[in-house]
């Protein structure tokens, strides 16, 4: 994506009172910013979408976890998992029949051999639950894992866990076209990222940003852009408009 201009606040900076986001029909995203880079301030009626996207402070790896129940001898447990990645697209299908005095510890343990046993990168592990894991965190694959069962028997998989990659200054710089990783104060800390859609003065749509350090409160501008203008005190301490 590229960003035509974006303002930066680093740990500790003030990002000011609610109503410096949103000034004279602008947007400025208010506060003092550690940088600006070809910033100027977005007429609001322009504005297309704002999308916050949460700071990561570590690589996350995909993870699921699923659940047998009812052993009925002869069912069969099924396991079916597909990698999104469109560069290199696969499905792989694991079952198991139920025999005898099988529980949900001896169906999980079948299936962690057969899946520690394969290709794929990922890593089965728990007692009477299969939770999957993938061995690399922040790849940005979300396997698609689909459980059934033949018969009486259930095999019920959990929330997941989403990969996800930490927003350092070097993700950042990969994923934005025309941000650098100088651009940040630090290469360890991770940042807020607000994306703003936008209809420029020429009728081209962009897109602006506001990085934030996750060191830093974002309330009021999270009031400002959500219209909570009840939930926040100008700066003079009055109650901002809107309020009752």
């Amino acid at each position: 994506m590229i960003i035509s201009k974006f303002k930066v606040f680093e740990s500790g900076t003030a990002l000011g009172a609610i109503g410096t986001h949103f000034v004279a029909g602008m947007l400025a995203f208010g506060g003092t910013a550690d940088l600006l880079l070809g910033w100027s301030d977005i007429i609001k009626h322009s504005i297309l979408k704002i999308v916050k996207l949460a700071a990561v402070a570590s690589d996350v790896a995909w993870a699921q976890t699923f659940t047998p129940a009812t052993f009925t001898v002869g069912n069969e447990f099924v396991l079916s998992i597909k990698s999104p990645d469109s560069r290199q697209q696969y499905v792989k299908i694991f079952k198991y029949k139920v025999v005898a005095g099988d529980t949900a510890t001896t169906v999980c343990n079948a299936f962690r051999a057969l899946i520690n046993a394969s290709s794929l990168p990922i890593t089965g592990s728990g007692s009477a639950t299969l939770t999957l894991t993938a061995d690399v965190a922040g790849t940005g694959i979300n396997y698609v894992v689909t459980a059934g069962a033949t018969g009486t028997s259930t095999f019920t998989g959990g929330s997941v866990t989403a990969d996800a990659v930490k927003t350092d200054a070097a993700h950042l710089a990969s994923k934005y076209e025309n941000v650098d990783a100088a651009d940040f104060a630090s290469t360890t800390d991770a940042y807020i990222q607000y994306l703003v859609k936008y209809k420029d003065t020429d009728g081209v749509e962009r897109y602006a940003a506001c990085f934030v350090d996750d060191g830093t409160t974002v309330t009021a501008l999270d009031n400002a852009i959500n219209g909570n203008y009840a939930a926040v005190t100008e700066q003079d301490g009055v109650i901002a408009e809107g309020a009752v």
